[in-house]
């Protein structure tokens, strides 16, 4: 999802208590970086944020705030 006029926002959310917030980390940067890497570019973090599951329903989440920026050499 865009977010601002060269970042970008992924969030996650967990489908069952037992999923890690960060696991939905992990998987949040693979997903930044096959979309920078189709550009020939790299991720740069913004932002993270994530929370762990909650009693009653709170299921885990992950939030990650990138850009897609070149590679340096």
């Amino acid at each position: 999802m865009q977010d601002g006029s060269d970042g970008y926002r992924i969030m996650s959310e967990g489908k069952t208590g037992a999923q890690t917030s960060g696991k939905l980390q992990s998987q949040n940067y693979a997903t930044a970086s096959e979309y920078c890497a189709r550009q020939g570019k790299v991720v740069e973090t913004l932002s993270t944020d994530s929370e762990q599951s909650r009693p009653l329903g709170g299921f885990p989440e992950a939030n990650l705030r990138f850009r897609c920026v070149d590679r340096t050499q």
